[in-house]
C-alpha cells in the first residue's frame, strides 16, 4: 500500500512539473530575454563615452536578438539606445531613423511611459533638425501621455522642448513660462532631473541676452540660474551638465570683463568635454577662450584656440559650424588688423555658409561688412564695394522681417494721436459748433467727391480686368483648339487602321497604344481648356466610384523621389480604405498634384512636407503641410486669387491655387490655408464623397478595369523526372517595368524567341523571379513599391536567383548611378531612350555566355563549383549540392523530390536553378552525376561491372548501359576494356 501511495505521489508530482513547465515557459523566456538584453546593455555602456563604435555594436546586438525572439520591449530598448547615442553624437538623421523604429515598438506595446519617452526623443531630434512642426506635434503627445500617468520626467522634458521652440524664436516670456513649469513640476514631485538642469541653464541664457548697457542687473539674475543648474547637476551626479553650467558661469565673467576668471572656468570644464569628446561644447569653449585671450592681448593663445575650433570640424560632416569657425577666426584677425590673412578665411567661411543656405542673416551681414572693410584697407576697392553691397542686401532682408512690427507700431501711434485730436475737438465743440458743422459738411462733400471718382475709376479698372480675363480665356481656348486640329489628324488614321480586321494582334496592340497616347495628349490639351470653361461655368463634375485614398497614395508616391532630390523629408499618413467613395477622379488628381508640387517647390532644403488623408463621416480630409517661409496675413488673403504671386520672381503662371479652389468648390468642398511665417503653411481640403452628395446627372458609370497585368501561363508537366516549360527550347525572360506601354513593347520585341513574363513593379518582379527562376531579367530602375536597385539587391542575395543576369534600364545617365547599379550586381546597364536592337543583342549575348558556361560543365567529368559558379552564392549553392550528392547519390531512392527537400527549394526552383547553372534539368543533372561517379569507379576500381550501376543508384542494368553509352559513346564493358588495354 505504501509503495502504491509513493508511486501515485510521484506521478502527481511529474504531472504538476510538466504543467508548471508549460505554463511558465513563456514567462521564463521573457525573463531570459530581459536578462540577455540587460547584459548586452551593460556591456555596451562599459565602452562609453570613449569607444562609441563598440557601444553601437552591442546596441545592434540587442536589436537583432530581440527581433529574432520577437521580444518587442527589447527591440524598443535597442533602437532607443541607438537613437540616443546618435543624438548625443550630433548625428541627427540617424538618430531620427532609429527613434522612429523605437516609437513603433512603444506603440505596439501600448505602454504610455515608453511612448512618452519616444515622443520626447523625437521632439528633441526634430528640434535639432529645425523641424518645429514635428517638434510641437511629438512634444504635445508626450505631454498628454506624461500627464495621464503622472510621469514627472516625461512631463518636464515635454515642457523643456516646447520652451526651447520659443527660446529659438526669441519669445522670451513664453519660453520662461515653460521653464518655470518644469521648476514647479519637479519641486512638487521632489524630483531633480536633467530637464530641470536644462531649463535653468536656458533660463539663464535668456536673461543674459536680455541685459543692456544701461541695466546690467540681469547678469546677476542669469548667474543665479547657472549656479542653481550646477548645484542640481551635482546633486544627481551629472558631470556633463555640471561642467556645462561652469562654462556658462565663465560667460558671465566674459560679459563682466573679468577675462582671467572666465578662462579658469572654461579651462576647467574643457578638460571634461575633451575627455568625453563632446564636440559642441569643445567648440563653444575654444571660441570663448579665443575671445577672452584676445581681450587680454595674448594673441598666440587666442590663435591656438581659434585654430583648434576649425580643426574640430575639418573632418566632420558639420559644414555649417566649420564655416562659422572660419569666419569667427577671420573676425579675430580683422579685429587685430591682420587683413591680409583675414580675407581668405572670410571668403572660405562665407562661401561655405552661402552654399549651405545658412539662415543667420545678421551674422552674414556683419561678416560681409568686415570683409568689405578688409578689402578696403588693402585698397582693393572693387571687392570692397562688392561685399559692402552684399552686406546692404542682407541688411534689407533682415529689416524686411521687422517692417510688419514697425507698421503696427506706427498704426497704434496714429490711432492714439487721432483719438487725442478727437478729444480736443469735443472740448471746443460748443464754442465752434457752427465752424465745425461747416467744416464737417465740406469734409463730407470732399469725401463724397473722392469716393465718386474712386468708384468711377474702379468701374473702369474692373471693365479692363474683365476684358483682360476674357482675352486670356480666349487665348487659352484658341491655342488649345490649334493643338486639337493636328491631334485629330493623328487620331483619325489610327482609328481607321483599328477597324481593319486583317491586322495582326501585334500591330493592333501597337495602334491601340498609339491611340491611348494621342488620347492622353488630347486630355492634357483639354485641361488647358478647363480654364475658359471655369470662367464660363461650363465645367461639370464627372463623379464615379473608386478608392479615393488609394488614388491619393499613388499620386503622393510619385513625389517621393522629387523630394529626395531636393533634400526634403517627405512623409505621408494616408489611411487604408476598403469601402469605395464617389468623386471626380480628374479633379482629385489636379488638386493633389498641385498642392504637393507647390509644397515641394516652396520648401527649403532639409525642410519637411507632410501629406495626410483620411475619410471621416463621408468626407475626405486632405491636408498638405510644409515648412518654409510661410505666408503673412496679406498673402493668406490673396493666395487663391488667379495670377497672384507672393514673390514676383517666382516661376509659374499663378493659376494653380486658383484652379484648386474652384475645383474644390465645384466638388462642393472647402479649402483653407493657415500659416505661421518662417515656420510652416498648411492647406486643408474637405470634400464630400458620398453618393448622396451629388445628383444623378453628375454620376457616370465606372469604367471597367483594363489595367490588369497579364502574366502568360507557362505550362509545366507533373512528371517526377522533369518540370519544364511547354516551349522548353525558349529561354525565360522577365520584364519588370512600371510603364505599361514600354513593358508591352519589350514583351512584343522578345516574345517570338523567349517565354516572356512581365511585372509592373519590383515586388511582383521578385515574386515572379523566385517562382519561375528566369534565364534573364530586364528591369527599370525607377518604379513604385520596389525599384530596380532593390530588386537587383534582393535577387543577387538570394541563393535561388543569384545566377540570373540582370539588365537595368534607366533615364539617369550620370556615372554614379551606373556605378551603383553595377556595384550591387547588375550585369549590364542601358540608358533611356535605347535602341531595341542593342537591347536584343545584349540579351542574346548574356544568355549565350551562360550557355557556354553550361556547355563547359557538361564536358567536365566532376562538379567543380568554382569553375561554373557565377557568384559567391552560386559557389556556396553548388558546394551544398556536392555535399548532398556525396551523401545521397548512391541511394537508388534519391530523386528530385528528395533533392529539392534537402536544398530547401521547390521542385520548380531547383529545376530552373540547376538548368541555369548547368544547362541540365534536375533529373538529367542527377543522372549525369551518377554516370560520372560510375565512370570514376570503372576507372579506379576493380568492382564488377554489373555492380557498378547498382553502386551509383541505378536499379535497372540495361537502363544504366543505355545512359552510360549516351554520355560516353560506349558501354560500361567497352569503357572497362579500354581502361585495361591501356
Amino acid at each position: 500500500m505504501n509503495y502504491l501511495q509513493t508511486a501515485s505521489m510521484k506521478l502527481y508530482q511529474l504531472i504538476y512539473l510538466i504543467l508548471f513547465s508549460v505554463l511558465s515557459f513563456g514567462q521564463n523566456q521573457q525573463k531570459t530575454d530581459s536578462l540577455k538584453v540587460n547584459a548586452l546593455k551593460l556591456k555596451a555602456e562599459s565602452f562609453l563615452p570613449i569607444n562609441k563604435d563598440s557601444s553601437f555594436y552591442y546596441y545592434n546586438k540587442i536589436v537583432s536578438y530581440s527581433n529574432s525572439k520577437k521580444y518587442k520591449k527589447g527591440s524598443f530598448i535597442g533602437y532607443d539606445l541607438i537613437a540616443n547615442l546618435y543624438y548625443k553624437s550630433n548625428e541627427y538623421e540617424a538618430a531620427l531613423t532609429n527613434a522612429e523604429k523605437s516609437y513603433t515598438f512603444a506603440k505596439q506595446l501600448k505602454n504610455k511611459k515608453l511612448q512618452g519617452q519616444s515622443e520626447n526623443l523625437l521632439a528633441f531630434i526634430n528640434f535639432r533638425l529645425n523641424d518645429y512642426v514635428n517638434v510641437s506635434l511629438f512634444a504635445e503627445k508626450a505631454l498628454q501621455n506624461g500627464l495621464q500617468i503622472n510621469d514627472i520626467d516625461i512631463i518636464s522634458n515635454a515642457y523643456l522642448v516646447l520652451g526651447n521652440i520659443h527660446y529659438m524664436k526669441f519669445e522670451n516670456n513664453k519660453a520662461l513660462n515653460y521653464y518655470h513649469k518644469i521648476d514647479s513640476v519637479t519641486s512638487e514631485g521632489k524630483t531633480y532631473n536633467l530637464a530641470l538642469i536644462k531649463s535653468l541653464t536656458n533660463a539663464g541664457n535668456l536673461i543674459l541676452r536680455s541685459y543692456s548697457v544701461k541695466d546690467t542687473s540681469y547678469i546677476s539674475v542669469g548667474e543665479s540660474y547657472f549656479k542653481r543648474a550646477r548645484d542640481v547637476a551635482k546633486s544627481i551626479n551629472n558631470l556633463l551638465e555640471e561642467n556645462y553650467a561652469n562654462s556658462q558661469l565663465g560667460k558671465i565673467h566674459v560679459q563682466r570683463g573679468n577675462y582671467r576668471k572666465a578662462i579658469s572656468y572654461f579651462l576647467s570644464s574643457l578638460k571634461y568635454f575633451e575627455k568625453n569628446k563632446n564636440t559642441r561644447e569643445m567648440s563653444n569653449s575654444y571660441w570663448i577662450l579665443g575671445i577672452a585671450y584676445n581681450q587680454l592681448k595674448k594673441l598666440d593663445s587666442a590663435t591656438y584656440y581659434y585654430k583648434k575650433r576649425i580643426s574640430l570640424y575639418k573632418n566632420s560632416t558639420d559644414k555649417i559650424n566649420l564655416g562659422k569657425a572660419y569666419v569667427e577666426y577671420a573676425g579675430f584677425q580683422y579685429y587685430n588688423k591682420d587683413y591680409k590673412n583675414a580675407i581668405p578665411n572670410y571668403l572660405f567661411g562665407l562661401n561655405l555658409l552661402d552654399s549651405l543656405n545658412y539662415k543667420g542673416l545678421g551674422t552674414m551681414m556683419a561678416k560681409d561688412f568686415e570683409l568689405s572693410q578688409s578689402f578696403g584697407e588693402l585698397k582693393d576697392y572693387k571687392n570692397a564695394f562688392k561685399y559692402l553691397n552684399k552686406a546692404f542686401i542682407l541688411q534689407d532682408s533682415l529689416n524686411s522681417s521687422k517692417q510688419d512690427n514697425l507698421t503696427l507700431e506706427l498704426e497704434k501711434k496714429y490711432q492714439t494721436q487721432k483719438k487725442e485730436h478727437e478729444i480736443d475737438l469735443l472740448k471746443s465743440q460748443k464754442a465752434n459748433q457752427r465752424n465745425v458743422l461747416i467744416g464737417v459738411i465740406s469734409l463730407i462733400s470732399l469725401i463724397g467727391l473722392f469716393f465718386f471718382f474712386l468708384y468711377k475709376n474702379r468701374q473702369k479698372t474692373n471693365k479692363k480686368l474683365k476684358e483682360l480675363d476674357k482675352a486670356k480665356s480666349n487665348f487659352f481656348a484658341n491655342i488649345s483648339h490649334e493643338f486639337r486640329t493636328p491631334l485629330t489628324l493623328i487620331s483619325m488614321p489610327i482609328q481607321e487602321a483599328l477597324h481593319d480586321n486583317s491586322l495582326t494582334e501585334k500591330k493592333r496592340s501597337q495602334f491601340e497604344m498609339a491611340q491611348r497616347n494621342s488620347e492622353r495628349l488630347l486630355s492634357l490639351v483639354n485641361q488647358v481648356l478647363e480654364l475658359s470653361k471655369i470662367d464660363s461655368g461650363d465645367l461639370k463634375l464627372q463623379i464615379q466610384e473608386g478608392n479615393i485614398l488609394q488614388l491619393i497614395s499613388g499620386l503622393s508616391d510619385s513625389f517621393s523621389f522629387l523630394a529626395k532630390q531636393n533634400n526634403i523629408t517627405f512623409k505621408k499618413n494616408i489611411d487604408k480604405q476598403t469601402q469605395t467613395s464617389w468623386f471626380d477622379k480628374d479633379a482629385i488628381e489636379k488638386i493633389v498634384v498641385n498642392l504637393l508640387s507647390n509644397a515641394i517647390k516652396y520648401t527649403p532644403k532639409k525642410g519637411s512636407v507632410l501629406c495626410n488623408a483620411s475619410v471621416i463621416n463621408g468626407k475626405l480630409i486632405l491636408e498638405v503641410k510644409n515648412t518654409g517661409k510661410g505666408l503673412n496675413k496679406e498673402e493668406l488673403n490673396a493666395v487663391f486669387k488667379r495670377f497672384y504671386q507672393a514673390n514676383a520672381q517666382n516661376q509659374g503662371s499663378g493659376i494653380g491655387l486658383s484652379l484648386i479652389k474652384e475645383l474644390v468648390e465645384l466638388h462642393k468642398g472647402t479649402i483653407n490655408v493657415t500659416s505661421e511665417p518662417n515656420r510652416w503653411i498648411t492647406f486643408k481640403v474637405v470634400l464630400p464623397i458620398d453618393k448622396n452628395d451629388f445628383n444623378s446627372k453628375q454620376i457616370i458609370k465606372t469604367p471597367s478595369d483594363k489595367s490588369k497585368v497579364d502574366i502568360p501561363k507557362l505550362s509545366n508537366s507533373n512528371n517526377e523526372v522533369e518540370e519544364e516549360f511547354l516551349d522548353n527550347e525558349k529561354p525565360i525572360l522577365l520584364v519588370v517595368e512600371d510603364n505599361d506601354d514600354l513593358r508591352i513593347l519589350i514583351q512584343q520585341q522578345f516574345e517570338t524567341s523567349y517565354n516572356v513574363l512581365a511585372a509592373p513593379n519590383g515586388v511582383i518582379g521578385v515574386d515572379l523571379a523566385l517562382e519561375h527562376i528566369p534565364d534573364l531579367i530586364i528591369s527599370d530602375i525607377m518604379m513604385p513599391v520596389k525599384d530596380g536597385i532593390e530588386l537587383t539587391k534582393t535577387l543577387k542575395n538570394n541563393e535561388c536567383t543569384a545566377h540570373i543576369p540582370i539588365i537595368l534600364l534607366t533615364a539617369k545617365v550620370d556615372a554614379e548611378s551606373q556605378f551603383k547599379g553595377i556595384d550591387i550586381g547588375a550585369d549590364d546597364y542601358i540608358t533611356k531612350p535605347f535602341d531595341n536592337k542593342i537591347l536584343a543583342l545584349k540579351v542574346k549575348k548574356l544568355i549565350e555566355a551562360r550557355r557556354k558556361l553550361q556547355l563547359r560543365y557538361s564536358q567536365e567529368l566532376i562538379l567543380i563549383p568554382k569553375d561554373i559558379a557565377v557568384t559567391d552564392l552560386d559557389e556556396k549553392f553548388l558546394n551544398k549540392v556536392q555535399e548532398i550528392l556525396d551523401e545521397k547519390l548512391v541511394e537508388s531512392s534519391f530523386n528530385i523530390e528528395a533533392f529539392s527537400k534537402a536544398l530547401g527549394m521547390s521542385r520548380m526552383q531547383l529545376h530552373r536553378k540547376i538548368k541555369g547553372l548547368t544547362g541540365l534539368s534536375s533529373s538529367e543533372f542527377i543522372r549525369s552525376q551518377r554516370l560520372k561517379l560510375a565512370e570514376q569507379l570503372l576507372k579506379t576500381s576493380d568492382i564488377n561491372i554489373s555492380q557498378v550501376g547498382y553502386s551509383v543508384g541505378f536499379n535497372d542494368h540495361s537502363y544504366f548501359d543505355k545512359c552510360f553509352k549516351e554520355m560516353f559513346q560506349c558501354t560500361p564493358t567497352q569503357y572497362s576494356k579500354r581502361k585495361h588495354s591501356k
